[in-house]
């Protein structure tokens, strides 16, 4: 007999400059039941970062972006939120 788990409570906060990506990724995790907050633009990510009240689980963003790259809107959250964790994701190989 399977077990019932229960549904995610995180909060996964995604960023991508291809908005269709982006679109479909916070679609994907919002029907798994996951809290998501998206945008394309990392100066708007860092404002999520300061302003959400909660925690702020996972940073799922792209890494080439042409305003700022992943691995610097990384860092820059993570000296406001240093328990985020953090996955980069890429179109390039």
């Amino acid at each position: 007999m399977a077990t019932l788990s229960a549904p995610p409570t995180e909060t996964i906060l995604i960023v991508d400059d291809e908005v269709q990506v982006l679109a479909l990724v916070a679609e994907l995790l919002r029907t798994q039941g996951y809290t998501v907050m998206s945008t394309w633009d990392p100066e708007e990510a860092l404002r999520f970062a300061r302003a959400h009240i909660g925690p702020i689980h996972l940073l799922l963003s792209d890494l080439v972006m042409p305003a700022m790259t992943g691995q610097e809107l990384a860092t820059e959250i993570r000296a406001i939120r240093p328990n985020m964790k953090v996955l980069f994701m890429s179109a390039y190989s």
